[in-house]
């Protein structure tokens, strides 16, 4: 518990630094630390599920870990060139990502052919899955970090709610799981109750207010101009997401439970792997996403 406790600290002092680098450098350079710890999740994420499913070639493996080490790179290199007007071609850093994503499949594919003494179906199919797991969707957290409008807001709020998400469905869990024991996923993650997942989602909800409040209190400026309070547009889209991050936490324990491993690796002691901290987030943050871009059309 002490391991858990100290790492959660060191945790939420990085997110804070890299918040106020995000907030206090000017001309996108500020995000720069963010889309590091994007292409590290990234990357050790790639090694941690390759090394799981056990069955991804040699030459496979190094295409994955290519892929995740240059796919957030090239994007925020990308969207830096687009925000300052050096290339003036409508969605170039979407553009940039899709073309260094269907190199990656091609060559994944490719391998099948050329190296298929060592590369089956099976490790192209897993390879394949690498590559959206650990490369596309940690791509859309950098690209809600370079979120033309509320960028700032917008990664405080997919941080937090994750965090108050997981809070709330354990308080819950743990104090109410004699008097609601009926379980969530029994043959997935015999822990998780229905109730714990009742307490996820108002936590997220919760989690929603304090990223606003504590983004108003600090002085930031949101852009929007719908009718309905900004407050409590995010609290709503929160309901939504405190499934999602639920949903993405049960889907890392299936491929758990899949590989017949605890955890997905042991680099951030008491919590586990990169995966087994960030699965949440991966799943979330297409979510958010899709909610401030709704957000920017109010």
């Amino acid at each position: 518990m002490t391991k858990r406790t100290i790492t959660s600290v060191v945790y939420c002092i990085v997110l804070l630094a890299l918040v106020a680098l995000k907030w206090l450098v000017p001309n996108g350079f500020g995000a720069i630390g963010f889309d590091v710890l994007f292409t590290a999740i990234s990357v050790i994420g790639a090694f941690e599920l390759t090394r799981a499913v056990g069955c991804v070639c040699k030459s496979q493996k190094a295409v994955a870990f290519t892929y995740c080490a240059v796919l957030v790179p090239v994007y925020s290199i990308a969207c830096f060139l687009s925000d300052n007007g050096v290339v003036n071609i409508s969605y170039f850093a979407p553009v940039a990502a899709a073309l260094v994503s269907g190199l990656a499949v091609f060559m994944s594919a490719i391998m099948l052919v050329f190296d298929h003494k060592d590369c089956t179906f099976k490790s192209t199919v897993y390879c394949i899955f690498t590559l959206i797991y650990c490369g596309f969707l940690p791509l859309t957290m950098s690209a809600v970090n370079h979120l033309p409008e509320n960028s700032v807001f917008a990664v405080l709020y997919m941080f937090i709610v994750v965090v108050f998400t997981d809070a709330g469905a354990f308080i819950f869990g743990k104090l109410l799981h004699n008097v609601f024991p009926k379980k969530m996923a029994p043959h997935i993650s015999p822990n998780k109750t229905v109730i714990g997942g009742v307490g996820g989602i108002l936590g997220a909800v919760v989690g929603a207010v304090a990223s606003y409040y504590f983004y108003y209190l600090l002085g930031g400026e949101f852009v929007y101009g719908g009718s309905l309070p900004l407050v409590v547009v995010v609290c709503l889209f929160a309901l939504l997401l405190g499934l999602v991050v639920q949903t993405g936490d049960l889907f890392e324990s299936a491929i758990k439970r899949e590989c017949q491993i605890k955890d997905m690796g042991n680099l951030l002691p008491g919590h586990g792997g990169i995966l087994d901290r960030f699965d949440s987030m991966l799943f979330t943050a297409p979510v958010i996403l899709l909610v401030f871009a709704v957000i920017a059309v109010l």
